[in-house]
Parts: structure tokens; sequence; C-alpha cells
């Protein structure tokens, strides 16, 4: 009840400029602290759940992340960034094939990305798809 009366009483505009000096001196953990009961009684805005979702990626606490990222890309499902967001986590978790699929979904948004390309490629390549990693190169090009 406490936390549900502090969570009201701070203004949005105030929270995310809290969230973002922080941010400023890469306190991540506290950013987490800051933000997480705001996300839980599911009152954070986009902006502080992309701040909230890099803080937990910046933590390499990946799995958190991932659920940001997900809620982010089914609130905003044109919004390339937050699959390739998606697939930097999978990414540093090792799981070569989601990430694969969450570049190609940021690359299904915005075809023309040329850093999702990359590491497309690079992904490809590192799975063994010699193929698909020179066409992505192409892509790129």
């Amino acid at each position: 009840m406490e936390q549900s009366f502090a969570i009201n009483q701070i203004d949005e505009e105030e929270l995310l400029k809290k969230a973002e000096n922080l941010k400023d001196n890469e306190n991540w953990q506290e950013i987490i602290s800051l933000l997480r009961p705001y996300y839980q009684a599911g009152t954070l805005p986009i902006e502080g759940l992309k701040i909230l979702g890099h803080s937990y990626s910046r933590n390499k606490d990946y799995d958190k992340a991932i659920v940001i990222y997900q809620d982010l890309s089914q609130r905003q499902p044109h919004e390339a960034m937050w699959p390739y967001c998606l697939a930097y986590q999978y990414r540093s978790k090792k799981d070569i094939q989601l990430a694969i699929e969450a570049y190609e979904k940021s690359l299904e948004i915005y075809p023309k990305w040329i850093k999702a390309l990359a590491e497309l490629s690079a992904l490809y390549k590192e799975a063994g798809s010699i193929e698909k990693a020179h066409k992505a190169c192409q892509d790129g090009i």
C-alpha cells in the first residue's frame, strides 16, 4: 500500500529525468530499483520501459531485458528497434537461432537498417550459413 502511494506521487517526467541522470553515471542497478516498481504496477511509460530494458541489459540480466523488449515489441509492433534489442539479448545469451529470428524481424520492419544487416550477416556466418551471410551483406550494400 505504501509503495502504491509512492508510485502515484512521483511525476512521470521527474521519474524519467531521475532515471536519465542515473543512466549518465551508469548506475544500472539503481535505475532498475527506481523503475521496477512502476513496471510491476503497469504504470511505466514507453520511455521508462526503454531505459529499464537497457539497464537490465547493461547489468547482464538478459532474461529480464528480453521480457521488457518483448513487451515493447507488442506495444509498438512497427518499431524495428525492439526486435533489434531482443536480438542483442539473445546473442548475449549465445542463443544464435533466436537472435537471427529477432534480427530478421527487425529487418522485416525496416529492411534498410545497415547495422541489423551487418549483425545478421555475422550471425549467419557463425551459424554456418555462408550463403545467407553473403546475401545479408549484399542487401546492406
